[in-house]
């Protein structure tokens, strides 16, 4: 049976939505920037390196869910995080 994983399989290190749920849990926020993120993840006990992507932009949506849009090597992808799923 298939079960997410919760690392980036590149890399071995934890993934970008273990790394924004590990954040919400902790501060009850979402992230609002790359960076943010970055500087929390450095302060835990996790094994987190920054991405190297070409862009990352977080957006807060009215209905308290967060989009991030991820651009590299000309490809976008957008996740979207539910804040009541995170609880």
């Amino acid at each position: 049976m298939f079960e997410p994983h919760n690392y980036d399989w590149r890399t071995g290190q934890p993934s970008l939505a273990t790394c924004v749920n590990t954040f919400h849990l902790a501060k009850k926020q979402w992230p609002t920037n790359y960076e943010e993120l970055a500087n929390f993840m450095k302060q835990s006990d996790s094994k987190f390196e920054p991405t190297s992507y070409d862009r990352i932009d977080f957006k807060t949506k009215p209905d308290g869910s967060l989009e991030i849009y991820v651009f590299s090597s000309g490809v976008t992808n957008c996740i979207t995080f539910n804040s009541s799923a995170t609880h």
